[in-house]
């Protein structure tokens, strides 16, 4: 990978002086007003991973796939640009075409969204674009559907990935380690949890597959990428002559 020179935008603002860079105002306070400060700050640090490093750093939420930015609050890609953030990949244009924006934000595949605390921007992880599935032009975030599906009192253990389909492109398959495997979740009886939870019908498991237990990686992750290799086998084994009809 290359580092490259910082935008023409952040020329001016790397040379002022050091003065110009203001010491942290948390010790110039006492008493109350130092503690509510720090009751903020103590939000800030436990639901979001922190603000920029450089006061040169750039920050943008994209809608995933696209170079418009959604509004404040709002789920996205993170994208950034900075003194130490990479300008391309070695002889890979086509890498970086995907990594970068036009004007040279890169592309890190986090889902974030911007929350203020007091009025310093900050942001939170939300997931990975690569675990978004898109329904008919839906996004539909997995980790949103599987938080909500872990206070089923008859769920374990759950992962949601997309299944091809042939008219919206993809469906949630939602992969189940039962708590009783004696008396599993049903597909309803997941779908009535969300409704309750008020989750957008759109973002519902169209399909279950009850499963032991979930694929990991060498980590310990769970490993999507055998969940969705299993069901795309599946659907094409259930939609030859020899096996029986997908239904709708």
């Amino acid at each position: 990978m290359l580092t490259g020179q910082r935008r023409p935008g952040q020329v001016a603002a790397s040379q002022a002086s050091p003065a110009s860079v203001r010491p942290s105002p948390s010790r110039h306070l006492s008493g109350p007003v130092r503690c509510a400060r720090g009751r903020w700050l103590t939000r800030l640090r436990a639901e979001t991973v922190g603000v920029p490093i450089s006061p040169l750093d750039e920050v943008r939420v994209f809608r995933p796939g696209t170079e418009v930015e959604v509004a404040e609050g709002e789920t996205g890609e993170l994208a950034a640009c900075g003194p130490y953030t990479i300008r391309g990949y070695l002889a890979a244009p086509d890498r970086d075409r995907e990594a970068f924006t036009a004007e040279g934000f890169y592309r890190s595949g986090d889902l974030v969204r911007a929350r203020r605390y007091k009025g310093t921007l900050s942001y939170s992880i939300e997931g990975r674009v690569k675990d978004l599935i898109d329904r008919g032009g839906e996004k539909i975030n997995a980790e949103e559907v599987e938080l909500l599906v872990a206070g089923h009192p008859a769920v374990a253990e759950m992962a949601l990935v997309g299944m091809p389909d042939p008219r919206l492109g993809e469906r949630g398959c939602a992969y189940v380690v039962p708590r009783d495997p004696q008396n599993p979740p049903t597909l309803a009886g997941i779908c009535a949890y969300l409704e309750a939870e008020g989750l957008a019908k759109y973002k519902w498991p169209e399909r279950l597959e009850l499963i032991d237990a979930l694929p990991r990686t060498q980590i310990g992750k769970v490993s999507k990428v055998t969940l969705r290799a299993d069901i795309a086998a599946k659907l094409e084994h259930e939609t030859t002559p020899c096996g029986p009809a997908v239904m709708a």
